[in-house]
């Protein structure tokens, strides 16, 4: 089921440090035991160079670069996903140690995950930055200690960074999304224009719906027609170059063709219809992207859905460790389990959210949030203590997002300044 994730690629990326001044081997606490090294001779423009083995971590080649290599402000300001204190930390980031980890499992989650111990253990003690070097994604040293807190292979969510481009003044209408990392892993990337305001502050669940798709196969850069969420939110994948030349100048000024956002990529826009329609019609934003301004689904995949709740279980002690340290914040927290269908053929479930009272070793107390549809045995309102075994998903609710099994960056938003959103969910409330 899970083919689509078989890849034989090494997991690369890079530490960055304050100054101008390369680390030293020795400065680097995290290559102490049980991690073994054998120095290797440096090539041109590198400080020093070995082969390190850890037993878990598996083997990695890791060299120290001669001169610095800061990363792009641009890079730095458009990542989601990184506080404020955090990007700014970023950009005192000059010299750089890189890392290559080979593929052990052959599987793109897990060795990526390999890579995300390395670039910890190198962040000590003076790293401001890791760089996944093939999805261009950022990590601060609490993103990395929020996802090494546990065994968990990774989310799709990690293969892949999500840019934001608002408009000159700062808004989100004119704003340009796009991923970056697909591409490099054998699917394409995509870009979406001109969002709606409810689709620019939460575009997780659309952008994971992609690259999914794009990852199984299911769509291609030039797909006419793609369900991408319920109700009437059917898109259509026209290729970057086709639409930097056949859009109308008002959309192509939308985004960059530079060649750093070209290659294997789509722009989502809108379907068009009939049998000669896409020869007709230019190109143009998605319209349904651009206007949505209500709670929609976004359909996965069965093997979408078995990934996610393989996540949830095994992270559900993050859950629960979330829910104590912000229990006076009294935050909505939420689990996802689910039910077979009545009438519904083998391995047919409805998921339906209940919110949590209190989590047991193997079992939740919790009260069913929403109606369902094909469980006749359970009714909205209901309270009961239900079995952890049908965990697909889980959620926090706060002013700085939703926490999930795929991404708690709103945690450390809450951290850094605890009493502003404590105050500001008691005004709130008043």
């Amino acid at each position: 089921m899970f083919s689509f994730l078989q890849r034989d690629i090494p997991a690369v990326g890079r530490v960055l440090y304050p100054g101008a001044i390369p680390p030293s081997l020795e400065s680097l606490p995290g290559l102490g035991a049980p991690v073994t090294v054998k120095r290797l001779a440096p090539a041109a423009g590198q400080a020093w160079s070995i082969e390190a083995a850890h037993p878990a971590w598996g083997t990695a080649e890791i060299v120290c670069e001669r001169a610095p290599a800061p990363l792009p402000d641009a890079l730095i300001d458009h990542t989601r996903g990184l506080t404020d204190a955090e990007k700014a930390r970023a950009r005192l980031g000059a010299s750089t140690i890189a890392v290559r980890v080979h593929a052990r499992h052959k599987h793109v989650l897990k060795d990526r995950k390999r890579l995300l111990f390395w670039l910890r253990a190198l962040m000590q003690p003076d790293g401001v930055l890791a760089v996944d070097g093939t999805s261009t994604l950022l990590w601060s040293t609490a993103m990395l200690d929020d996802e090494l807190a546990h065994d968990a292979p990774l989310d799709i969510e990690a293969l892949y960074t999500i840019h934001a481009v608002l408009d000159a003044g700062g808004g989100k209408r004119d704003a340009w999304f796009h991923t970056h990392g697909l591409e490099e892993i054998g699917a394409f990337d995509v870009d979406v224009l001109s969002p709606s305001p409810l689709f620019a502050a939460n575009p997780g669940d659309p952008f994971r719906a992609l690259a999914f798709a794009a990852l199984e196969g299911a769509i291609s850069p030039d797909t006419e027609r793609f369900t991408l969420a319920h109700p009437r939110g059917d898109v259509r994948l026209v290729p970057a170059g086709r639409f930097q030349t056949e859009a109308a100048p008002e959309h192509q000024q939308l985004r960059s063709g530079d060649p750093d956002h070209s290659g294997r990529r789509a722009v989502v826009c809108e379907p068009v219809g009939g049998l000669f329609g896409r020869w007709r019609t230019r190109p143009s934003p998605s319209r349904f992207i651009s206007n949505v301004d209500s709670d929609i689904a976004f359909p996965f995949s069965a093997a979408a859905s078995e990934l996610t709740a393989e996540r949830a279980g095994q992270t559900i002690d993050v859950l629960r460790g979330l829910k104590g340290e912000f229990e006076s914040l009294g935050l909505p927290v939420l689990v996802k389990l689910g039910y077979a269908t009545e009438g519904g053929g083998p391995g047919s479930r409805e998921h339906l959210w209940f919110e949590v009272h209190r989590i047991g070793e193997g079992s939740v107390d919790a009260t069913l949030v929403n109606s369902p549809h094909h469980v006749p045995s359970l009714k909205i309102g209901q309270r009961g203590e239900f079995d952890l075994t049908r965990l697909t998903d889980w959620a926090i609710m706060s002013p700085a997002g939703t926490m999930n099994p795929r991404n708690v960056s709103a945690a450390r938003l809450l951290r850094e300044d605890l009493p502003k959103w404590q105050a500001l969910i008691d005004s709130a409330k008043s």
